[in-house]
């Protein structure tokens, strides 16, 4: 982990007023304007499951096209090149192995892996004061780029939530591959579940970022 890529969180005794982080200045029209490749990672679950309610090794393809595309919309964004390589080597291996076994089963037991991969980074980000949420946000939230960077107690905050979410849903994914729930409706019920628990991330953080806001615009009043 470079410092340029975790540089988010790192200045801690800075962002004291809102002309430093720039929070107080952001409207919440502003906050969720969401980055479209959050979006566009949410569209192709209904064609996986119908996909692979046809052929597993089909519903692979389409899930791998997909993931293909979305690292296309990502293929800038250097802040999270080590990320989308480390999650692209694991989402690709899996379509290998499952292509190769004729498992779509197999290849979604990445996702809960990338679950638990992402809990324990975050958790340990956290650990190294280094808050891996910094990044995150700044890829999904356009109008907090370069405006949270001295938030770190905010950030650790979001960290946690984001780290708490992932575990759960991991732990709820493991579950459902273990059961004896059809791959076609693990990826109905399993996808949605995993942008639920992100919409609650996001609800979480902006909340959290509101109420940062305004502490930082009565402390300039």
């Amino acid at each position: 982990m470079s410092s340029k890529d975790c540089e988010m969180g790192t200045r801690s005794n800075e962002g004291i007023d809102g002309t430093k982080s720039g929070l107080a200045s952001i409207s919440m029209r502003e906050l969720i304007r969401l980055d479209r490749t959050v979006l566009f990672s949410i569209l192709p679950i209904p064609f996986i499951s119908y996909a692979v309610d046809r052929d597993e090794r089909l519903g692979i393809i389409v899930a791998v096209i997909s993931g293909i595309y979305v690292l296309f919309l990502t293929r800038n964004r250097v802040r999270l090149r080590w990320l989308l390589f480390l999650f692209g080597s694991l989402f690709f291996g899996g379509a290998i192995l499952g292509l190769i076994t004729g498992s779509a089963k197999l290849f979604f037991a990445t996702d809960p892996a990338e679950d638990f991969l992402t809990a324990t980074a975050m958790f340990v980000s956290i650990y190294i004061n280094r808050p891996l949420a910094g990044l995150l946000m700044h890829e999904m939230f356009p109008a907090v780029r370069g405006k949270i960077e001295s938030e770190t107690r905010y950030l650790k905050q979001v960290t946690a939530v984001v780290g708490c979410v992932n575990l759960t849903t991991g732990l709820f994914r493991t579950f459902l591959l273990l059961s004896s729930v059809p791959v076609e409706y693990f990826v109905l019920i399993s996808r949605p579940i995993a942008f639920t628990g992100s919409g609650l991330t996001v609800l979480i953080s902006l909340w959290l970022l509101k109420r940062r806001s305004q502490q930082l615009r009565r402390n300039g009043s």
